[in-house]
């Protein structure tokens, strides 16, 4: 009965001799190359380590081999299993629990031969997630998340001497930021002159030591202490439960910026503060709100101020629905591409640009004053405005607060903010300067779901180095901008520029784009009477009119359909392609349907492009458009080595221009080039019967080779 027993226990005896073999055979090859690659560069002490690894490893492994040996002898006369095998240092007699144990001993442990057999086995990692809540200024949020890293995988106290010094045991699995988009679009990043007052960084780790979030908290703001980091502060420290999976990046719900506004942005400033100082100031808020005293009315402007920001949140819509919390899960985004960054060039077609703004509303007055100064009434007033989103795109709030500035001071138009969040209208909007803007915090609904609904860094367990994050980040720029006690003469100056430059243009820009502009086909601005077209369009413009008479215009794609406004016949109006197939390799790409239902308007239509442009550029495509009257927007994809489009519109209409970036483009029978891949454009409301052609290629579409041939002059166009 024992026989099979023995029998397998021999055959396991002999395979752990065969891996140790190997396992020698490999060191044996691995020691060669490192020794030959370290000699090269006069560096021996590194091969004479690999070579004590190797000995260390044998030895072990030769003594694995014999009690592997004698315990198959042994088996074979009694059938009580084997106790797993353990793996000890010939050095020093620690033993470990895994070969890999003990190779690492053996490479980074610096074994000094003291006996440790008597020694148990080092603890294994534990897993650890704690949430960081710190501050910034004078740096970006990225270099802020760098260093604070830095500081925390530096030196442990658990490990330390009495000097705060030692090696940290820290081994990272990952960490995320909620100001830094990682996984998001990157226009949803913060600023990098933003600071913040709270931002969140959640951090993944691996460590042999207990770590609690005190003593991470007091490890952490000794090493930045240490370390001279001012820019930097350390407000709290949470522990996590690790199996959570927490995210600051995916499962942050909210950001929140706030902007200090000074009082003297604002009409009527004087009579406001004269308001604050009667009716907030002299009014004792410790007593019951039924028995305070009656504040007088608050002054219009400030009114007008608030109506205008809470003109900018969105709307509720009890249909739609998008994934976020709750009651936000009803909030419709709206285009904020005029409050982006200009130089990003955001399209209103693009979903990036479409955000939610859940709150923007008047939050609270910062009287701001020296205490050496005597006290008093000395000081600046600044009004608090809460700005609450799912993501901000670069410039968006202080873009908002200029627009209302202008606004409120009578030098914007009175629709100027609406207009501004239509995606139909692309306009400039003012700047606000960067020294009022910070981050004050991020939220993680569905998180602080199971904890009754408080905060993360409220919460009980969290571990708080400072008590009043809002009031540090509020002190260190008012501070910077040197205005205690009258108005900094950058406010003066901005505030001059908005009125005397930056808002008579942006009026002076939207006037023009609203002004009628003399057709080309026109004797006047007034005349009804169009033109005839010029002769080599005739034959492309019968076969466009034949088409609508017959109602045989083909359905618009989805895609196309979202930068085209209402159409009122489907059948006689829109939009499709038509490629050309004679002169293009066009076997990786789907012919359109229109090219064959509409053969001779294809052929037609490219010998068009090649009669019209002066230097012979041809097209791969053309999208034939008729009656649409297309929104701000950015053409997709690439150009293929041709950056330019060509445009022409034909017919019989008025008005209609196309709008490049804010210029007013005349194309009835006039083409035009420009670059409708980078370049944002729409066509002005028209009246009459309007076509227009758009010769462009694609990305990947090459010229066949027979068709790179020089250009024969084109056969005259039949009437």
């Amino acid at each position: 009965m024992l026989l099979p027993r023995t029998h397998q226990l021999l055959l396991n005896a002999g395979n752990v001799a065969l891996h140790i073999v190997l396992l020698s055979l490999f060191l044996t090859c691995i020691t060669s190359q490192v020794h030959s690659f370290q000699q090269s560069r006069g560096l021996g002490l590194k091969c004479r380590q690999w070579s004590g690894v190797q000995t260390k490893v044998r030895s072990a492994a030769s003594s694995s081999s014999s009690s592997a040996a004698s315990s198959s002898s042994s088996s074979s006369s009694s059938s009580v299993a084997v106790a797993p095998a353990t793996h000890q240092c010939t050095d020093c007699g620690a033993t470990f629990t895994s070969r890999n144990a003990l190779f690492k001993h053996i490479r980074l442990d610096n074994c000094d031969g003291v006996d440790r057999a008597s020694e148990s086995p080092p603890p294994p990692p534990v897993r650890y997630s704690v949430a960081l809540f710190f501050g910034f200024h004078d740096i970006s949020p990225e270099e802020a998340g760098r260093v604070l890293l830095q500081a925390f995988f530096g030196s442990d106290s658990n490990n330390n001497d009495e000097n705060g010094t030692g090696e940290n045991d820290r081994e990272l699995i990952s960490s995320a930021q909620s100001t830094i988009a990682r996984q998001r679009h990157k226009m949803v990043q913060q600023e990098a002159d933003c600071p913040s007052g709270m931002d969140t960084l959640i951090v993944n780790f691996f460590s042999t030591s207990e770590q609690s979030a005190d003593h991470i908290a007091r490890e952490l703001s000794l090493q930045l202490a240490n370390n001279g980091i001012h820019e930097v502060v350390l407000h709290g420290v949470r522990q996590l439960d690790p199996k959570a999976g927490l995210h600051a990046e995916q499962d942050c719900t909210q950001l929140v910026y706030h902007f200090m506004v000074p009082v003297t942005w604002l009409p009527e400033s004087d009579d406001i503060v004269a308001w604050y100082l009667e009716s907030v100031v002299t009014g004792d808020c410790r007593l019951p709100r039924s028995t305070r005293p009656a504040r007088t009315e608050t002054p219009p402007s400030l009114k007008r101020f608030k109506d205008i920001f809470r003109s900018v949140e969105s709307a509720t819509d009890p249909i739609k629905q998008v994934p976020r919390f709750r009651t936000l899960a009803y909030k419709v985004p709206r285009s904020h591409h005029n409050f982006c960054d200009p130089e990003i060039r955001a399209s209103p077609n693009h979903d990036v640009t479409k955000r939610i703004v859940d709150r923007a509303r008047f939050l609270k007055f910062h009287w701001y004053h020296d205490a050496a100064s005597g006290g008093g009434n000395s000081g600046e007033l600044f009004i608090m405005y809460e700005f609450v989103g799912d993501a901000f795109l670069p410039q968006q709030v202080r873009r908002i607060v200029g627009t209302a500035v202008g606004m409120v001071n009578g030098w914007l138009p009175e629709d100027y903010m609406s207009a501004s969040l239509s995606h139909a209208v692309v306009q400039d909007t003012p700047l606000a300067p960067a020294g009022y803007l910070y981050q004050a915090g991020a939220r993680f609904h569905f998180t602080e779901l199971g904890l009754n609904g408080v905060r993360l860094f409220d919460v009980e367990d969290t571990i708080r180095v400072t008590e009043k994050p809002e009031r540090w980040i509020q002190t260190k720029l008012l501070d910077k901008l040197k205005s205690p006690y009258k108005p900094s003469p950058r406010n003066a100056s901005w505030l001059g520029g908005l009125r005397d430059t930056v808002a008579p243009e942006i009026c002076a820009a939207r006037r023009r784009m609203n002004a009628p502009v003399l057709s080309s086909g026109m004797d006047d601005g007034n005349s009804t009477a169009i033109t005839a077209p010029p002769e080599e369009y005739g034959t492309v413009l019968k076969l466009l009119r034949d088409m609508v008479e017959q109602g045989q215009w083909p359905s618009t794609s989805v895609s196309r359909s979202s930068v085209i406004g209402t159409l009122a016949d489907p059948t006689r109006a829109g939009s499709f392609t038509v490629v050309d197939h004679v002169n293009f390799d066009l076997t990786k790409t789907k012919l359109p349907k229109a090219n064959a239902l509409f053969p001779e308007l294809t052929t037609a239509v490219f010998q068009l492009q090649a009669s019209i442009v002066d230097d012979n550029m041809t097209s791969s495509h053309c999208a034939v458009n008729c009656n649409a009257q297309f929104t701000p927007h950015v053409d997709s994809g690439r150009g293929s080595g041709q950056s330019l489009s060509t445009i022409v519109g034909l017919g019989d209409f008025k008005s209609g221009e196309l709008v490049v970036e804010g210029e007013v483009k005349d194309i009835r029978y006039r083409p035009l080039q420009f670059d409708g891949w980078k370049l944002r454009h729409w066509t002005r409301p028209f009246s009459g019967e309007r076509f227009s052609l758009v010769w462009f290629t694609p990305e990947g579409i090459e010229l066949k080779e027979e068709a790179c041939l020089p250009l024969e002059e084109p056969s005259a166009l039949v009437t």
